[in-house]
């Protein structure tokens, strides 16, 4: 009997601790809620995003893809710092916001050589103060770039704008130019999924983005002859684009501008498949025109591109041995270039490519020229942010002007180019 009183007083107590400790557990988690009830208050007293919008990201996204525009992926990289903030349900509108950017710096070095005949002698030419028969130089050059491009979705379409700030720093003359530049400005508004209309300044659509114009060569000077269009222009596009057909037509500003007709036009027809693209494009301004096609198949870690064009200018530029002028001469002429790139690893890439031209036309004498060259890189990245390489490359014009009046004959200028050149992005 007495066993059994102590078992009961036993249990008796035991329970007494155990509800002594359930009514502290309890209490802080009264405790605990309080303090989340209070957290939650907090922030909705104060919003994380603007009025009227339900969510604000920031991170890193695929690089918003301009319509018609080429995109320099190298520089600049696949990716970009994003800020993207989404509407609620009876706001029209989203908006992308995203900036990228890049510092590149390399040591330089190249040599150039120039001959010019005249009745067989060879004379030393000089150019300002710059003697050009045969000169060595070594150098540094850099570059900071930023770009900022914006999207937002209206009740109209998509919208956006994307500006680019340059600044150049070093060069081969021992100057140091670092004035901040615009190299490129550009609007769209997207009127149907299919139908861009675009505005601002930026390159031709007569650049056939195959070949020579694909090579990343960034300081060795690249290929001299090649399917470059018309350079950059401030212009109006309307472009198409349905599956992996593309079209585009754009009212360019002339070079002529003491032409009353200041305006030219160009346009592109393309295709772009997963393994296979190719691009006709041509314009024409003043009394300039030119016309070209280009290809890309890409074999698994390799691609072969291939371009050729045709055209006339007026405006052509060449160095005649007499004293050193420059001149005007009217030419026709045909290039053709190819570029093999190879993804040898992940981090490593490479690039192989040769160009070829042929012009001919009148300036003071008949005139007759060819260039061609041939250019490298072999490129190390081992962090998407990082990137060191080595480029070369050599050109050669032949100029040769067909006259019986003195100080005219023939020129050969060419140059070689060596660099090591480091790309830091953001």
């Amino acid at each position: 009997m007495k066993f059994m009183k102590l078992a009961l007083l036993g249990t008796a107590a035991l329970a007494a601790v155990s509800v002594t400790a359930r009514a502290d557990d309890l209490a802080d988690l009264k405790a605990q809620i309080e303090a989340l009830k209070a957290d939650v208050a907090n922030l909705q007293a104060a919003p994380a995003v603007p009025a009227g919008y339900s969510l604000l990201s920031v991170g890193e996204a695929q690089s918003i893809v301009v319509p018609t525009l080429e995109s320099n992926t190298f520089e600049y990289g696949a990716k970009a710092n994003n800020i993207g903030v989404l509407p609620t349900a009876d706001m029209p509108a989203s908006t992308n916001i995203q900036w990228s950017g890049f510092v590149r710096a390399a040591l330089v070095y190249t040599n150039s050589e120039r001959d010019d005949t005249t009745d067989g002698s060879v004379t030393t030419v000089t150019s300002g103060s710059a003697l050009i028969e045969d000169v060595d130089h070594l150098y540094l050059k850099a570059r900071g770039e930023i770009k900022v491009v914006g999207t937002t979705d209206t009740a109209v379409g998509e919208v956006g704008a994307l500006v680019k700030v340059r600044a150049n720093f070093g060069g081969d003359d021992g100057t140091s130019e670092a004035d901040a530049s615009i190299p490129e400005a550009w609007g769209w508004w997207k009127m149907t999924p299919e139908l861009t209309l675009g505005g601002g300044y930026t390159g031709s659509l007569a650049t056939i983005n195959h070949g020579a114009d694909n090579m990343t060569a960034m300081y060795s000077g690249g290929l001299a002859a090649g399917p470059y269009g018309f350079g950059d222009k401030t212009q109006f596009r309307l472009s198409y684009a349905s599956g992996p057909l593309s079209a585009a037509l754009a009212v360019t500003e002339s070079a002529d501008v003491s032409s009353e007709d200041e305006i030219g036009f160009e346009g592109e027809l393309k295709f772009s498949g997963d393994n296979f693209s190719a691009e006709v494009a041509g314009g024409v301004e003043d009394n300039a025109w030119v016309v070209g096609v280009g290809a890309t198949m890409s074999m698994d870690m390799f691609a072969l591109q291939a371009s050729a064009q045709m055209g006339h200018d007026d405006t052509h530029d060449w160095l005649g041995n007499h004293v050193g002028n420059w001149s005007t001469a009217e030419i026709d002429y045909w290039n053709v270039s190819a570029l093999l790139t190879a993804s040898l690893s992940d981090s490593l890439s490479a690039e192989l490519g040769a160009s070829y031209q042929k012009g001919d036309g009148a300036a003071v004498a008949d005139y007759d020229h060819t260039t061609y060259g041939i250019a490298a890189g072999l490129y190390y990245t081992p962090v998407s942010q990082l990137t060191i390489g080595v480029e070369a490359a050599y050109n050669n014009t032949e100029e040769e002007a067909f006259d019986t009046v003195a100080n005219f004959g023939s020129t050969e200028t060419s140059t070689t180019t060596v660099d090591l050149v480091t790309v830091f992005r953001f």
